[in-house]
């Protein structure tokens, strides 16, 4: 795992679920849900927490909104914790349409278990991350559009040397022909800052759309994603929407392999 600068303490929030178990992050260990979702691959426009997270938003002042939404998410965690995701999502995106995107600056630092002072854009970057699901995909620079149809786009943000990118790299390789038949398309942006170790790892990757610009974590496309650590993975559907961000490659595949048993039923 590699992290931005300045957010090494937090790496446990971004591990698998069996790291999250061995450090036992007492409160937010409970919140490791939200980073693992599967997501519908077509997400609707529609959201059901909507109107539950702008009633929260509009009773809620700015002054104590932080400590209420703790208060909120402690009680989705222990009645309902697959609803945390959701609901997460739905209080951020009610109070940026409110005007409030400092606030939920803070929600989404609380949910990662940070300090937004002296984080500001570590933790602008994880209110994007959250807030992406279910929104048009960003460009991402120096990727050439296809000219097929693609179902699905795996976009992974790692780093040559980090052992947990390299884990999720592996299991890509290992599906990638199998992913190719189900016309799913790889792409991989790396932060990696040396030409020579980037260039010789690159060699090792079968699929074509593979970029580095050597620049780190310095990029736009790591603003435009929401990119903290690396790994850090997203799916995007046919209709270039982000569906969600995942943790593991299994879960990836999950989704895809559900959306070709509903293809395959719808005809």
């Amino acid at each position: 795992m590699r992290v931005a600068k300045g957010y090494w303490r937090q790496q446990p929030l971004f591990c698998s679920r069996r790291l999250g178990e061995k450090y036992r992050c007492g409160w937010l260990f409970v919140l490791m849900p939200f980073f693992t979702a599967c997501g519908d691959p077509h997400p609707v426009a529609s959201d059901p927490f909507a109107p539950v997270a702008a009633r929260v938003v509009s009773a809620v002042s700015p002054e104590g909104s932080l400590a209420e939404t703790k208060r909120i998410l402690d009680s989705v965690v222990i009645a309902s914790p697959d609803s945390l995701r959701p609901v997460v999502q739905a209080i951020c995106r009610a109070l940026v349409d409110a005007g409030r995107k400092t606030e939920a600056i803070h929600v989404a630092a609380l949910v990662y278990g940070i300090e937004v002072s002296g984080q500001e854009q570590i933790s602008l970057r994880l209110l994007t991350s959250i807030l992406l699901p279910g929104t048009k995909a960003p460009e991402i620079d120096g990727l050439v559009p296809s000219a097929k149809q693609h179902t699905f786009t795996v976009v992974l943000f790692h780093e040559s040397t980090c052992r947990t990118c390299q884990d999720m790299i592996w299991e890509l390789k290992e599906q990638y022909q199998e992913l190719q038949k189900s016309g799913v398309r790889i792409v991989t942006i790396s932060t990696d800052t040396d030409p020579k170790t980037w260039d010789e790892y690159a060699a090792t990757l079968p699929w074509p759309d593979k970029l580095c610009d050597y620049k780190g974590f310095h990029t736009p496309d790591m603003d435009t994603y929401g990119v903290a650590s690396t790994p850090t993975m997203f799916l995007v559907n046919d209709k270039g929407v982000v569906v969600d961000q995942y943790g593991t490659v299994k879960e990836i595949l999950k989704v895809i392999k559900n959306n070709e048993i509903s293809r395959t039923a719808y005809h």
